[in-house]
């Protein structure tokens, strides 16, 4: 399976988002204003996984036939319950935590 991961650093509507801590789709990135100012928050997501034509109409051919899965940073309407926002790095973390445990169970859960 040919999976074009998600960039480790990126700039989107107006911020930088630096990848901190990932263990399978559970990850932190800072967010800051650019590269090198100071971080104004951390957000904890899961990331996205789609089949790579389902971006066909978006994106060119090409991507398509790169790859077979695209990871993806959850959209707006995700927030709450795919991605969550936190001005510190602590309860980044717990968050993290209880992400990593919540979607392990469910994954054990599911093949048993």
């Amino acid at each position: 399976m040919n999976v074009k991961t998600l960039p480790e650093q990126f700039f989107k509507k107006g911020s930088f988002y630096q990848q901190v801590k990932r263990t399978g789709d559970i990850a932190i990135f800072s967010q800051a204003y650019s590269a090198v100012s100071p971080k104004i928050g951390f957000d904890v997501v899961r990331v996205q996984k789609y089949a790579s034509n389902r971006f066909r109409a978006k994106n060119s051919q090409l991507l398509c036939k790169e790859w077979d899965f695209i990871e993806t940073y959850p959209v707006s309407e995700q927030w709450g319950q795919q991605a969550f926002s936190f001005d510190n790095f602590d309860a980044a973390i717990k968050k993290y935590d209880a992400l990593q445990e919540k979607y392990s169970v469910s994954v054990l859960n599911s093949a048993a």
